[in-house]
Parts: structure tokens; C-alpha cells; sequence
């Protein structure tokens, strides 16, 4: 119920052939239920689960095509799902992501951190990318704020 990676977005990147994911760890145990009846048009929950302290959160490059993790990058905040956003590859070999309330940009090819942004304020959604008047943006809504960042050009 709290690990594995199911909910942020994650990205892929053609110019690294990596496949990003943000991952949890969390220990739990799970108990079978009584055997609640099940009734049409209901929710049904039968059983239950308690969760350990131990939590860890990461950032992974996996290789798609041998299942092989190629650097793994673990996020500062030691808390629970809520605490990030999606991830975003871009063409110029960086992957953007979030932890709480940072907004982050790292190497896509080492995982090393290249920048980064404490926006103030709860980060859930994916940073996007675009252009505006020849400029390359990131922005990343961070509580009720919408924040961007232009990108130096290479020129």
C-alpha cells in the first residue's frame, strides 16, 4: 500500500535510453480480513495493514531493456508518499523532479544534482516544459503558486 512506484509521473529520456522512476521503501504488514460480503455498488475493504518506521524515497535511472537500476539518487525528505511531484527529462540531458517543497534539476546520465529551488510551498504535480518568446521555461506549481524558471540557452 505505501512503496513501489504507481503514482507520480515518471519520464523517459531517448538521448540517456533511461527510464525514470520515483520510488518509496516502506516495510508493512498485511492481515486477510473476515470475509466481508461484498454488495453491488459498494466499496469493498476487507483486511487491514500497519507500516513499519523504516521509509526511504528515491529517484532511479533504470535501463528498460535489461531492468538494470544505473544510479539511484535518494531524496532528502524522510516522510511519507505525499512529498513529491512527477519527473521531467529533458532534451538537453537534465531530469527535473521535486522533494516536499524543493524543486530539483538534475544530470540525467549520473543522477547528480545540478541545481536547486526551495519554492516555499508543497510541491504534488510534474514540472512542464515550454517555450515564450524563444526562451525555454520549467514551471512546477508549488501549493497555490504556479513558479518558473528560464534555462540559460547554450548560444
Amino acid at each position: 500500500m505505501i512503496g513501489a512506484t504507481n503514482w507520480w509521473p515518471s519520464a523517459y529520456s531517448p538521448l540517456t535510453g533511461l527510464y525514470y522512476v520515483n520510488v518509496e521503501e516502506a516495510g508493512g504488514l498485511f492481515f486477510a480480513g473476515n470475509g466481508a460480503r461484498v454488495r453491488a455498488g459498494q466499496v469493498y475493504i476487507d483486511g487491514s495493514a500497519t507500516f513499519g518506521n523504516s521509509f526511504a524515497d528515491y529517484v532511479r535511472a533504470i535501463d528498460p531493456t535489461t531492468a538494470t537500476v544505473r544510479w539511484e539518487r535518494r531524496n532528502a525528505t524522510a516522510s511519507t508518499s505525499t512529498l513529491r511531484g512527477g519527473l521531467l527529462a529533458t532534451a538537453g540531458g537534465l531530469l527535473f523532479g521535486s522533494d516536499g517543497a524543493r524543486l530539483y534539476a538534475l544530470d540525467a546520465a549520473t543522477g547528480r544534482e545540478l541545481w536547486s529551488f526551495n519554492t516555499g510551498a508543497h510541491i504534488s504535480a510534474p514540472p512542464v516544459t515550454f517555450r515564450s518568446q524563444g526562451e525555454q521555461l520549467i514551471a512546477v506549481v508549488a501549493g497555490q503558486d504556479l513558479i518558473a524558471f528560464a534555462l540559460p540557452s547554450k548560444e
